[in-house]
């Protein structure tokens, strides 16, 4: 189902993240494109019959964990079972702890998101956690960490935010 996105669909991936993510969230364009050169990050994906894009996942994958940086589905494919799918083969896949970052839950739709992880076995961290600005113009924003398939500890969490902050943040 899901598979690596050639470089030609990043036009189309890029306003998938721009739809689904707040500015400070991502990347801009210049700063999006050029990561897609580092060996350890990747953007998998799937396609409908149709040739259009389903849905990403922008995943960086370390010795240690597999860190999901973004997470997008089309809203028209939404709550079909298609994030569920996506998650349970990029977990089946990488056969080490898989991390990733969830807003905190102050509303119910960004409650209902971390249900969603729930569900699909990830637990949520206690710890505080700032994404670091993902560029000159952007702002940090402050995350929870969620983790698959346990709970994280307190020197797992400062080992796993540490390699996030130098290996993803360290190259903006």
């Amino acid at each position: 189902m899901l598979k690596r996105l050639r470089e030609n669909q990043f036009d189309e991936i890029y306003e998938l993240l721009e739809n689904s993510f707040d500015r400070d969230e991502i990347r801009d364009r210049k700063g999006q494109r050029e990561i897609l050169e580092e060996p350890e990050y990747q953007i998998l994906g799937s396609v409908s019959s149709k040739d259009e894009l389903i849905g990403i996942m922008a995943v960086w994958d370390f010795e240690e964990f597999l860190y999901i940086e973004h997470f997008a589905i089309r809203e028209k494919s939404r709550n079909l079972g298609v994030g569920a799918e996506f998650l349970k083969q990029v977990i089946y896949e990488a056969e080490k702890p898989v991390i990733l970052e969830v807003e905190p839950p102050e509303d119910e739709v960004k409650s209902r998101r971390i249900g969603f992880y729930k569900r699909n076995g990830f637990n949520l961290n206690p710890y505080e956690y700032v994404q670091l600005p993902l560029a000159e113009d952007r702002n940090p924003v402050p995350l929870k960490i969620m983790s698959f398939p346990k709970a994280l500890t307190g020197s797992e969490y400062e080992s796993i935010r540490n390699t996030i902050y130098l290996r993803v943040f360290g190259k903006v």
